[in-house]
């Protein structure tokens, strides 16, 4: 076998090859990729190849490379199935969808909905509470400031703003759980 009839030996060989790659890899993409390899393998190997025995090296030839890209793709799906979640990769991927965007939006939405509910209730239940909670942390001040706006010693800010956050906890916590 030679290179100037390798043109020939292609056109009479590329259909059985690509269809003896999809018999094992059923993707169209990867049966071509497959059959192009063991095509350029041929052409680097083809003085090593009689010409009447073409057929069957072809055949050999893409059976293994489709084994081989089954058994890398199995190896492949299994690590990232393992790893995705330590890794982010699953986190990554879906970040460029259309559909995380929206999920995005909407928890943000709950999440801003519960946080007023919170304010709001905390608000009624101790006036006091509610205003330590809004200086201390949502406007950031140094709470030793905060304690001098409303009065009172930097103690005292410490024990309302704990029984702020024990009652939040006791009536929020399952919920702020679930928002998660």
């Amino acid at each position: 076998m030679n290179r100037e009839n390798f043109e020939d030996i292609y056109n009479k060989f590329a259909l059985t090859t690509l269809k003896t790659a999809m018999h094992y890899v059923d993707d169209v993409h990867v049966a071509n990729e497959l059959t192009q390899i063991a095509f350029l393998k041929l052409y680097k190997h083809m003085d090593h190849v009689e010409e009447c025995k073409v057929k069957a090296w072809l055949t050999i030839t893409v059976k293994r490379l489709a084994y081989g890209h089954t058994k890398k793709k199995v190896r492949e799906t299994l690590y990232d199935m393992e790893t995705a979640d330590e890794l982010g990769i699953f986190d990554r991927l879906a970040e460029n969808s259309a559909e995380y965007h929206i999920l995005k939006t909407e928890h943000e939405k709950e999440v801003k909905e519960f946080k007023e509910e919170i304010f709001e209730a905390l608000y009624k239940k101790n006036v006091r509470w509610h205003d330590a909670v809004v200086l201390a942390y949502v406007m950031g001040k140094p709470q030793k400031e905060a304690a001098e706006e409303l009065g009172m010693t930097v103690e005292m800010l410490y024990s309302v703003l704990h029984r702020a956050k024990q009652w939040i906890k006791e009536n929020y916590g399952d919920r702020f759980k679930e928002l998660k």
